[in-house]
């Protein structure tokens, strides 16, 4: 597995979407990685566009093994890679616990949160224990959330706040 990738230069103007710059991310990590992973989130910075990948065993999405790839606008160069935590975190099996259903852990949010896309994921709590999750992305308001549910007890594990990801919520 590839640790990280600088590529530095200019970028000029965007040429190609951020959903072609995203394909030129997946097809370096098809070339270089054996793990299926999973896009996770995507932003625009200048003519880049960053993209972070869990790594996806059994539908379930490692969040503690991640990757972030770059991609230039211009003409879909890699600009970027970062592979530290994939490498850190990296186990080959990992035995999930799913004791409630998704519809039970949905019953631990908030009434008024749209949710968009449920997935099973893997997190570091708090405390640092791996703990297995359902992932609820949505909205409430005008705000973008993700929210985890401990899948075995159903407590909330953690609240992210993110920017409106377009791509994310297409997949619904």
């Amino acid at each position: 597995y590839p640790m990280w990738v600088l590529y530095d230069r200019n970028v000029g103007a965007a040429k190609i979407s951020l959903n072609e710059a995203m394909l030129q991310a997946e097809d370096f990590l098809e070339k270089h990685m054996e793990s299926k992973m999973e896009m996770v989130t995507s932003d625009q910075y200048d003519n880049i566009g960053v993209f972070t990948y869990a790594r996806l065993e059994d539908d379930v999405r490692i969040y503690p093994e991640v990757v972030t790839v770059k991609v230039a606008l211009d003409n879909g160069d890699i600009m970027g890679y970062e592979g530290t935590d994939f490498l850190l975190a990296h186990k080959d099996e990992r035995v999930p616990k799913f004791s409630l259903s998704d519809k039970e852990a949905r019953k631990k949010l908030n009434p008024n949160f749209e949710v968009k896309e449920v997935s099973k994921a893997l997190i570091r709590n708090d405390i640092n224990e791996e703990v297995f999750c359902y992932e609820f992305f949505g909205t409430l308001g005008n705000d973008t959330y993700r929210v985890f549910i401990n899948a075995e007890n159903g407590n909330e594990e953690e609240v992210k706040k993110h920017p409106f990801q377009q791509e994310i919520l297409q997949r619904t």
